[in-house]
């Protein structure tokens, strides 16, 4: 792949496209060449970081299934959810963190504590966890 990519916990990968200097013919067929290889050993979401100067790519990647997630001044973020058998998983942006957490105590006073599956490194916490959008609180723990 000629993108250089930052590859996540989650199966993800994010490219950037600062600095990256290829015509749009070049950057459409490195992109489905890319895809095809990112699909192929389990890559799960792509992030795609397109600088201003290099916005002629954005219809590009919208051609490609990619989809707008957010926009800052200097820059803009699309997406694409790779595994077409499953729900997309990746999180929304932006909207507000709301979160429930437990304590469980039993009668030998042992705290209940979990791991999270996907982590960089294994701790335990108390279980829990945060409400998506429009979400029932009640739901979330």
């Amino acid at each position: 792949s000629v993108f250089e990519i930052e590859q996540d916990i989650y199966k993800g990968v994010t490219v950037k496209t600062h600095g990256l200097a290829l015509s749009d013919t070049e950057f459409e067929k490195s992109l489905s060449d890319s895809l095809t290889n990112w699909i192929n050993i389990g890559i799960r979401g792509v992030w795609f970081k397109v600088n201003l100067e290099k916005s002629s790519y954005i219809p590009i990647l919208v051609k490609h299934g990619f989809s707008f997630h957010h926009a800052k001044t200097s820059y803009v973020m699309l997406t694409r959810w790779l595994p077409g058998d499953e729900p997309n998983l990746l999180p929304q942006y932006p909207h507000t963190h709301i979160g429930v957490g437990g304590m469980v105590i039993n009668d030998k006073n042992e705290v209940l504590t979990i791991q999270e599956r996907f982590n960089v490194m294994s701790h335990w916490k108390l279980p829990g966890g945060y409400s998506n959008p429009g979400g029932n609180l009640q739901n979330t723990s």
